[in-house]
């Protein structure tokens, strides 16, 4: 949020058709529309039964008893308004284990669920408000379609799912899978890499725009991915011979 209010505090900075917005709510705006924008990308050729399912999708975020409760209620708010608005296809959000609910990070946040390849405890009140329902507290024993987590202080996430084992359909066996930093980073980094593809095609077919020129202004668009040390080498290998992208380690 620093980087924002910082570029909105100088206009001179912001091209034209992005209005000034130097505020935390002009921040959450931007990050919504913005998710909003993202997802009408998206090639919709599902049936009308399935694009109403979509509509349904529910993600759990489990704030880990911290600050992360709060922000992730506004968010929650403005996505509701775009969801009114324009009937964007965006995911109904429900903020789990408030300040008050619970110990900070006990059994829950996004370290315990990634060290544990557990989900997380669920704590009473505020899940029981922003879901409409009761929910059991404790260790989820029922499959959920996603849930995020994230830390104390909300500086950190993971996203985690449960799914039936092949041909088991007893809630005692579920299998849990987690999506980490590392898997977080390989796919926003493939949808990139193919956008890139996309806007190459477009320069090199389009010989009214530039020609030879054109052709160099798209090459010359990179997608780069910084890691630290403690990267799964898994992630860096498929990174740099699957994907071909650029990367560093910090």
């Amino acid at each position: 949020m620093l980087h924002h209010i910082v570029m909105h505090s100088n206009p001179n900075l912001l091209p034209n058709l992005i209005p000034q917005r130097c505020n935390e709510r002009g921040y959450l705006e931007v990050l919504c529309h913005s998710y909003a924008a993202l997802l009408r990308t998206a090639v919709n050729d599902c049936a009308v039964g399935e694009r109403k399912e979509r509509r349904k999708r529910t993600i759990l975020v489990d704030c880990a008893c911290g600050v992360g409760y709060p922000k992730i209620q506004l968010i929650r708010q403005h996505l509701q308004l775009l969801r009114l608005d324009d009937g964007c296809n965006v995911v109904n959000i429900h903020p789990i284990n408030g300040s008050e609910d619970g110990p900070l990070n006990d059994r829950c946040g996004a370290e315990f669920v990634q060290k544990n390849r557990l989900p997380p405890t669920i704590y009473g009140a505020s899940t029981a408000k922003s879901t409409n329902k009761k929910l059991n507290v404790g260790i989820m024993k029922t499959p959920y379609h996603y849930m995020a987590s994230l830390d104390g202080d909300a500086d950190r996430i993971v996203f985690h799912y449960q799914k039936h084992s092949d041909g088991i359909s007893n809630n005692d066996w579920l299998e849990f899978r987690l999506l980490d930093g590392d898997k977080i980073s390989v796919l926003i980094s493939s949808f990139i890499q193919e956008e890139i593809r996309h806007l190459q095609k477009i320069f090199s077919s389009n010989d009214d725009n530039g020609g030879k020129e054109g052709k160099t202004n798209a090459s010359q668009v990179k997608c780069g991915i910084v890691q630290t040390a403690y990267a799964n080498g898994s992630s860096t290998s498929y990174l740099k011979v699957r994907l071909l992208a650029c990367f560093m380690f910090t």
